[in-house]
């Protein structure tokens, strides 16, 4: 029987953060008819902390895509896409997101194996400093994307909404031929300059590290 490609928490949703705990696909982690219904694993944790099921290691849980399509999927609190690609040639991929306002979500990726929480080649977090507002009909959503120079071979992709709530997700990975060699608003001398991507310097955040992280008193 083919295993689906979401995995979730295994406890009812709660306010307080959840134990991590890598789905490893075993008889005993499993409880009624289908893979797809993860139950809880024994693990000592209080009855009102909630047991999250993130990133599973056995190849047969991810789903295979192709590069340039779109993608769509409603995630449920804590629940992951999990996701893989045969990568031919080396290139730059482009991940691009859009995502609700105040979205949490993760993406981890490996090459050749599945990620975990603590085995990954790339880990990208989408959090409040990542913000550019599109207009939908339906609803506001938020572009995002990441540029990452992929070394061909098979990729494992984890995406994980890290929020107590359902969220709709739009996910297109492409190969892309042009690569930006400039950086938006020149990073504001705040930070570096890398394929298009600023990385802050301590203290500053933002798509082109303009915001302080701290408040400043007038």
């Amino acid at each position: 029987m083919e295993k689906t490609a979401t995995t979730s928490m295994a406890t009812s949703e709660s306010t307080k953060p959840c134990i991590v705990v890598e789905e490893r696909g075993t008889a005993d982690s499993f409880t009624g008819t289908t893979a797809s219904t993860p139950s809880r694993i024994s693990v000592a944790v209080s009855p009102s902390q909630r047991v999250c099921f993130l990133s599973p290691t056995e190849v047969s849980y991810y789903k295979r895509i192709e590069l340039g399509r779109l993608l769509t999927r409603h995630l449920t609190s804590h629940e992951s896409w999990n996701l893989l690609f045969l990568h031919a040639d080396a290139s730059f991929v482009r991940f691009n997101f859009s995502v609700p306002h105040n979205a949490r979500m993760a993406l981890l990726a490996r090459r050749n194996e599945p990620p975990s929480i603590t085995a990954y080649d790339i880990m990208e977090v989408i959090a409040d400093h990542h913000r550019l507002y599109r207009r939908t009909t339906a609803m506001q959503l938020e572009e995002i994307n990441f540029l990452h120079y992929l070394e061909a071979g098979t990729w494992y992709l984890t995406l994980i909404n890290d929020d107590n709530k359902s969220i709709y997700v739009v996910f297109t990975p492409n190969i892309t031929r042009e690569i930006p060699l400039t950086c938006p608003n020149a990073c504001h001398d705040h930070g570096n300059c890398h394929l298009g991507k600023c990385h802050c310097f301590p203290g500053y955040i933002g798509p082109d590290c303009a915001d302080s992280k701290y408040l400043t008193l007038s």
